[in-house]
Protein backbone atom coordinates (compact mmCIF):
# COMPACT_ATOMS: atom_id res chain seq x y z
CA UNK A 1 0.00 0.00 0.00
CA UNK A 2 2.88 2.38 0.89
CA UNK A 3 4.84 1.66 -2.01
CA UNK A 4 2.03 1.81 -4.05
CA UNK A 5 1.25 5.70 -3.37
CA UNK A 6 5.04 6.17 -3.29
CA UNK A 7 5.20 5.20 -6.69
CA UNK A 8 2.35 7.23 -7.22
CA UNK A 9 3.32 10.27 -5.73
CA UNK A 10 7.12 10.14 -7.48
CA UNK A 11 5.16 9.86 -11.09
CA UNK A 12 2.71 12.48 -10.25
CA UNK A 13 6.45 15.03 -9.71
CA UNK A 14 8.10 14.00 -12.63
CA UNK A 15 4.65 15.05 -14.67
CA UNK A 16 3.95 17.73 -13.17
CA UNK A 17 7.96 19.11 -13.16
CA UNK A 18 9.89 18.04 -15.85
CA UNK A 19 13.33 16.59 -14.78
CA UNK A 20 15.74 19.10 -16.36
CA UNK A 21 13.39 22.18 -15.16
CA UNK A 22 15.13 23.90 -11.95
CA UNK A 23 11.68 24.02 -9.31
CA UNK A 24 11.61 27.33 -7.32
CA UNK A 25 11.27 27.07 -3.22
CA UNK A 26 7.55 28.75 -4.06
CA UNK A 27 6.51 25.55 -6.88
CA UNK A 28 7.79 23.24 -4.41
CA UNK A 29 5.32 24.38 -1.80
CA UNK A 30 2.27 24.36 -4.30
CA UNK A 31 2.52 20.47 -4.02
CA UNK A 32 2.94 19.81 -0.14
CA UNK A 33 0.31 17.42 0.78
CA UNK A 34 -2.54 18.59 2.50
CA UNK A 35 -3.54 17.91 6.09
CA UNK A 36 -5.76 14.81 6.36
CA UNK A 37 -9.13 15.51 7.77
CA UNK A 38 -10.08 14.58 10.90
CA UNK A 39 -6.15 13.93 12.55
CA UNK A 40 -7.15 12.40 15.96
CA UNK A 41 -9.89 9.77 14.42
CA UNK A 42 -8.36 9.04 11.25
CA UNK A 43 -7.06 5.61 10.55
CA UNK A 44 -3.44 4.29 10.56
CA UNK A 45 -3.68 4.38 6.84
CA UNK A 46 -4.25 7.40 6.06
CA UNK A 47 -1.57 9.17 8.20
CA UNK A 48 1.30 6.76 6.99
CA UNK A 49 0.24 7.61 3.29
CA UNK A 50 0.38 11.38 4.50
CA UNK A 51 3.81 11.18 5.86
CA UNK A 52 5.25 8.85 3.42
CA UNK A 53 4.17 11.30 1.17
CA UNK A 54 5.88 14.25 2.82
CA UNK A 55 8.98 12.03 3.35
CA UNK A 56 9.43 11.36 -0.39
CA UNK A 57 8.88 15.18 -1.17
CA UNK A 58 11.11 15.98 1.49
CA UNK A 59 13.76 13.49 -0.32
CA UNK A 60 14.16 15.08 -4.11
CA UNK A 61 13.88 18.56 -2.41
CA UNK A 62 16.72 17.80 -0.17
CA UNK A 63 18.78 15.72 -3.28
CA UNK A 64 17.89 18.86 -5.50
CA UNK A 65 19.90 21.48 -2.98
CA UNK A 66 22.29 19.43 -2.34
CA UNK A 67 23.25 18.96 -6.09
CA UNK A 68 22.62 22.53 -6.38
CA UNK A 69 25.15 23.30 -3.09
CA UNK A 70 27.31 20.96 -5.38
CA UNK A 71 27.44 22.63 -8.67
CA UNK A 72 27.85 26.34 -6.86
CA UNK A 73 30.78 24.54 -4.88
CA UNK A 74 32.61 23.59 -8.27
CA UNK A 75 32.11 26.89 -9.75
CA UNK A 76 33.52 28.64 -7.02
CA UNK A 77 36.30 26.06 -7.16
CA UNK A 78 36.58 26.51 -11.30
CA UNK A 79 37.01 30.41 -10.51
CA UNK A 80 39.04 30.16 -7.21
CA UNK A 81 42.76 31.17 -9.46
CA UNK A 82 40.68 33.89 -10.99
CA UNK A 83 39.45 35.50 -7.58
CA UNK A 84 43.04 35.18 -6.31
CA UNK A 85 44.82 36.04 -9.45
CA UNK A 86 42.21 39.63 -9.19
CA UNK A 87 42.43 39.58 -5.43
CA UNK A 88 46.33 39.86 -5.79
CA UNK A 89 46.16 42.57 -8.11
CA UNK A 90 44.16 44.60 -5.88
CA UNK A 91 46.44 43.74 -3.04
CA UNK A 92 49.08 45.01 -4.82
CA UNK A 93 47.61 48.15 -6.01
CA UNK A 94 46.03 48.81 -2.08
CA UNK A 95 49.50 48.08 -0.52
CA UNK A 96 52.47 48.54 -2.49
CA UNK A 97 54.03 45.36 -2.70
CA UNK A 98 54.41 43.78 -6.07
CA UNK A 99 51.89 40.72 -6.97
CA UNK A 100 55.18 38.13 -7.36
CA UNK A 101 56.23 39.77 -3.25
CA UNK A 102 52.37 38.67 -2.37
CA UNK A 103 52.51 35.13 -4.28
CA UNK A 104 55.77 34.63 -2.73
CA UNK A 105 54.48 35.31 0.73
CA UNK A 106 51.46 33.68 0.24
CA UNK A 107 53.60 29.90 -0.04
CA UNK A 108 55.43 30.67 3.25
CA UNK A 109 53.71 28.66 6.17
CA UNK A 110 55.28 31.22 8.43
CA UNK A 111 56.12 34.58 8.16
CA UNK A 112 59.24 36.02 9.96
CA UNK A 113 59.39 39.20 12.00
CA UNK A 114 61.30 41.03 9.24
CA UNK A 115 58.38 39.64 6.53
CA UNK A 116 55.41 41.39 8.99
CA UNK A 117 57.38 44.56 9.33
CA UNK A 118 58.33 45.03 5.78
CA UNK A 119 54.77 44.42 4.85
CA UNK A 120 52.92 47.12 7.71
CA UNK A 121 55.61 49.28 6.54
CA UNK A 122 54.76 49.41 2.69
CA UNK A 123 50.94 48.87 3.64
CA UNK A 124 51.28 52.25 5.92
CA UNK A 125 53.10 53.93 3.18
CA UNK A 126 50.09 53.96 1.32
CA UNK A 127 48.00 55.82 3.74
CA UNK A 128 51.21 58.07 4.15
CA UNK A 129 51.45 56.48 7.63
CA UNK A 130 54.34 54.86 9.11
CA UNK A 131 55.50 52.59 12.02
CA UNK A 132 56.91 55.22 13.87
CA UNK A 133 53.51 56.96 14.02
CA UNK A 134 51.79 53.62 15.36
CA UNK A 135 53.81 52.55 18.07
CA UNK A 136 53.84 56.36 19.15
CA UNK A 137 49.85 56.23 19.32
CA UNK A 138 50.93 53.66 22.13
CA UNK A 139 52.26 56.15 23.93
CA UNK A 140 49.22 58.59 23.90
CA UNK A 141 46.81 59.29 26.37
CA UNK A 142 43.04 59.39 25.14
CA UNK A 143 42.63 62.89 23.92
CA UNK A 144 45.96 62.62 22.05
CA UNK A 145 44.64 59.54 19.99
CA UNK A 146 41.52 61.42 19.52
CA UNK A 147 43.16 64.60 18.30
CA UNK A 148 45.48 62.77 15.88
CA UNK A 149 42.94 60.47 14.30
CA UNK A 150 40.71 63.62 13.68
CA UNK A 151 43.86 65.16 12.22
CA UNK A 152 44.67 62.38 10.19
CA UNK A 153 40.92 61.97 9.20
CA UNK A 154 41.24 65.45 7.93
CA UNK A 155 44.20 64.94 5.73
CA UNK A 156 42.42 62.06 4.10
CA UNK A 157 39.37 63.60 3.46
CA UNK A 158 41.71 66.88 2.07
CA UNK A 159 43.51 64.30 -0.19
CA UNK A 160 40.09 62.57 -1.63
CA UNK A 161 38.87 66.65 -2.46
CA UNK A 162 42.10 66.84 -4.08
CA UNK A 163 42.53 63.79 -6.32
CA UNK A 164 37.90 63.80 -6.71
CA UNK A 165 38.82 63.80 -10.56
CA UNK A 166 40.99 61.34 -11.06
CA UNK A 167 39.63 58.16 -12.49
CA UNK A 168 41.50 55.78 -10.24
CA UNK A 169 40.41 57.46 -7.28
CA UNK A 170 36.89 57.90 -7.81
CA UNK A 171 36.91 53.92 -9.38
CA UNK A 172 38.23 53.10 -5.75
CA UNK A 173 36.27 54.96 -3.79
CA UNK A 174 33.12 54.24 -5.94
CA UNK A 175 34.14 50.43 -5.67
CA UNK A 176 34.21 50.69 -1.64
CA UNK A 177 30.94 52.71 -1.07
CA UNK A 178 29.43 49.54 -3.45
CA UNK A 179 30.80 46.72 -1.04
CA UNK A 180 29.79 49.01 2.28
CA UNK A 181 26.12 49.28 0.13
CA UNK A 182 26.28 45.69 -0.30
CA UNK A 183 27.21 44.75 3.38
CA UNK A 184 24.54 46.54 4.88
CA UNK A 185 22.05 45.12 2.79
CA UNK A 186 22.88 41.66 3.47
CA UNK A 187 22.84 42.32 6.88
CA UNK A 188 19.38 43.62 6.80
CA UNK A 189 18.34 40.71 4.72
CA UNK A 190 19.91 38.74 7.39
CA UNK A 191 17.96 40.29 10.35
CA UNK A 192 14.90 39.61 8.63
CA UNK A 193 15.68 36.31 8.30
CA UNK A 194 17.09 35.49 11.76
CA UNK A 195 13.54 37.64 13.68
CA UNK A 196 11.44 35.34 11.40
CA UNK A 197 13.58 31.99 12.13
CA UNK A 198 13.41 32.81 15.96
CA UNK A 199 9.90 33.33 16.03
CA UNK A 200 9.68 29.63 13.73
CA UNK A 201 11.27 28.41 16.93
CA UNK A 202 9.10 30.69 19.85
CA UNK A 203 6.01 29.79 18.26
CA UNK A 204 6.42 25.95 17.91
CA UNK A 205 8.22 26.22 21.88
CA UNK A 206 5.15 28.13 23.01
CA UNK A 207 2.73 25.50 21.71
CA UNK A 208 4.48 22.42 23.26
CA UNK A 209 4.67 24.21 26.46
CA UNK A 210 1.41 25.02 27.19
CA UNK A 211 0.00 21.82 25.29
CA UNK A 212 -0.31 20.07 28.64
CA UNK A 213 1.90 17.13 28.04
CA UNK A 214 3.01 16.82 31.90
CA UNK A 215 -0.67 16.58 32.95
CA UNK A 216 -1.43 14.15 29.69
CA UNK A 217 2.06 12.15 31.40
CA UNK A 218 0.72 12.40 34.93
CA UNK A 219 -2.58 11.35 34.16
CA UNK A 220 -2.25 8.16 32.17
CA UNK A 221 0.48 7.29 34.39
CA UNK A 222 -2.25 7.00 36.87
CA UNK A 223 -4.38 5.32 34.60
CA UNK A 224 -1.90 2.79 33.97
CA UNK A 225 -1.11 1.87 37.50
CA UNK A 226 -4.99 1.42 38.39
CA UNK A 227 -5.12 -1.11 35.38
CA UNK A 228 -1.87 -3.07 37.15
CA UNK A 229 -4.14 -3.30 40.47
CA UNK A 230 -6.59 -5.00 38.67
CA UNK A 231 -4.09 -8.07 38.59
CA UNK A 232 -6.79 -11.03 38.23
CA UNK A 233 -7.03 -10.50 34.48
CA UNK A 234 -3.67 -10.68 33.38
CA UNK A 235 -1.55 -12.78 36.17
CA UNK A 236 -1.36 -16.47 34.61
CA UNK A 237 -2.59 -18.24 31.01
CA UNK A 238 -4.57 -20.78 32.83
CA UNK A 239 -6.39 -18.85 35.89
CA UNK A 240 -10.11 -18.30 36.29
CA UNK A 241 -12.29 -16.02 34.44
CA UNK A 242 -11.76 -12.70 36.36
CA UNK A 243 -15.15 -11.46 38.24
CA UNK A 244 -17.21 -9.20 36.24
CA UNK A 245 -17.04 -6.38 38.66
CA UNK A 246 -13.01 -6.37 37.31
CA UNK A 247 -14.08 -6.54 33.45
CA UNK A 248 -15.96 -3.60 34.01
CA UNK A 249 -13.22 -1.72 36.43
CA UNK A 250 -10.57 -3.01 33.20
CA UNK A 251 -12.25 -1.29 30.19
CA UNK A 252 -13.98 1.63 32.38
CA UNK A 253 -10.11 2.74 32.96
CA UNK A 254 -9.24 1.33 29.10
CA UNK A 255 -12.22 3.88 28.34
CA UNK A 256 -10.95 6.61 30.36
CA UNK A 257 -7.24 5.89 28.93
CA UNK A 258 -8.77 6.47 25.02
CA UNK A 259 -10.59 9.52 26.20
CA UNK A 260 -7.88 11.07 27.80
CA UNK A 261 -5.58 10.60 24.96
CA UNK A 262 -8.19 12.04 22.46
CA UNK A 263 -8.75 14.88 23.89
CA UNK A 264 -5.38 16.16 24.54
CA UNK A 265 -5.43 15.49 20.65
CA UNK A 266 -8.45 17.58 20.17
CA UNK A 267 -6.95 20.16 22.25
CA UNK A 268 -3.89 20.26 20.44
CA UNK A 269 -4.10 19.45 17.12
CA UNK A 270 -6.37 22.38 15.70
CA UNK A 271 -3.51 24.86 17.56
CA UNK A 272 -0.65 22.76 15.39
CA UNK A 273 -2.57 23.54 12.14
CA UNK A 274 -2.81 26.91 12.64
CA UNK A 275 1.00 27.28 13.78
CA UNK A 276 1.82 25.19 9.84
CA UNK A 277 -0.86 27.77 8.48
CA UNK A 278 1.10 30.76 10.07
CA UNK A 279 4.68 28.86 8.80
CA UNK A 280 3.39 28.84 5.14
CA UNK A 281 1.97 31.86 4.97
CA UNK A 282 4.95 33.52 6.34
CA UNK A 283 7.19 31.16 4.48
CA UNK A 284 5.92 32.43 1.38
CA UNK A 285 6.35 36.10 2.13
CA UNK A 286 10.26 35.04 3.24
CA UNK A 287 11.27 32.84 0.22
CA UNK A 288 11.97 36.06 -1.65
CA UNK A 289 13.71 37.21 0.97
CA UNK A 290 16.40 34.02 1.11
CA UNK A 291 16.15 34.63 -2.86
CA UNK A 292 17.58 37.79 -2.23
CA UNK A 293 20.56 37.22 0.36
CA UNK A 294 21.80 34.60 -1.59
CA UNK A 295 21.60 36.67 -4.62
CA UNK A 296 23.51 39.44 -2.42
CA UNK A 297 25.86 36.93 -0.80
CA UNK A 298 27.28 36.27 -5.00
CA UNK A 299 27.18 40.19 -5.46
CA UNK A 300 29.23 41.16 -2.44
CA UNK A 301 31.78 37.89 -3.13
CA UNK A 302 32.20 39.08 -6.77
CA UNK A 303 32.94 42.76 -4.94
CA UNK A 304 35.16 41.53 -2.71
CA UNK A 305 37.40 39.44 -5.33
CA UNK A 306 37.20 41.79 -7.72
CA UNK A 307 35.41 38.84 -9.82
CA UNK A 308 32.21 38.80 -11.77
CA UNK A 309 30.47 35.32 -10.32
CA UNK A 310 27.37 34.51 -11.59
CA UNK A 311 26.63 30.33 -10.88
CA UNK A 312 23.77 28.94 -12.94
CA UNK A 313 22.28 27.02 -9.90
CA UNK A 314 20.57 29.31 -7.24
CA UNK A 315 17.21 29.01 -5.01
CA UNK A 316 19.86 27.08 -2.34
CA UNK A 317 18.68 29.27 0.63
CA UNK A 318 14.87 29.23 -0.17
CA UNK A 319 14.78 25.35 -0.62
CA UNK A 320 16.42 25.02 2.94
CA UNK A 321 14.11 26.94 4.81
CA UNK A 322 11.12 24.78 2.68
CA UNK A 323 12.91 21.97 4.44
CA UNK A 324 12.43 23.09 7.32
CA UNK A 325 9.16 23.50 6.70
CA UNK A 326 7.87 20.20 5.59
CA UNK A 327 9.86 19.10 9.18
CA UNK A 328 7.56 20.86 10.81
CA UNK A 329 4.08 19.47 8.39
CA UNK A 330 5.86 15.90 9.73
CA UNK A 331 5.03 16.37 13.15
CA UNK A 332 0.93 17.36 12.26
CA UNK A 333 0.46 13.88 14.26
CA UNK A 334 2.74 14.57 17.34
CA UNK A 335 -0.56 14.83 19.41
CA UNK A 336 -2.19 11.65 18.07
CA UNK A 337 -0.67 8.94 20.92
CA UNK A 338 -2.50 6.30 19.62
CA UNK A 339 -3.98 4.45 16.83
CA UNK A 340 -7.80 3.91 17.11
CA UNK A 341 -8.46 0.63 15.25
CA UNK A 342 -6.01 -0.79 17.78
CA UNK A 343 -8.25 0.52 20.76
CA UNK A 344 -10.61 -2.60 20.78
CA UNK A 345 -8.33 -5.30 21.60
CA UNK A 346 -7.49 -3.55 24.79
CA UNK A 347 -11.13 -4.38 26.46
CA UNK A 348 -12.17 -7.41 27.72
CA UNK A 349 -15.09 -9.27 26.26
Amino acid sequence: MKTTYSIIFLLSMLVIFPVSAQKTALEYLNIVPRNPDSICTCTKDVRENYEQALSNLYDIITEDSQGRTNSVDEYMNQNEDRMKASMMKEMSEKTGISQQELETLSKKKDLTQEDKQALMEKALGQHNLSMGEIQNMKNMDENARKAWAQAYATEQMAMAQVNKDNPKMKASNDKAMNQVALMQEQQNLRNQLSAFETEIVNRYKTLIQNSGKEKLEADLLKLNNELRTIGSIYECNECPAPPAEDVKHWNAVIKKIQDTKIQYCKLNTPKKIAYLSWYKENLIKFIPVYDKSEEIQYKTTSATTNTQLTPLDKGIFSLQALQGYLSAKQRLFEFKTYDKENFASDFIK
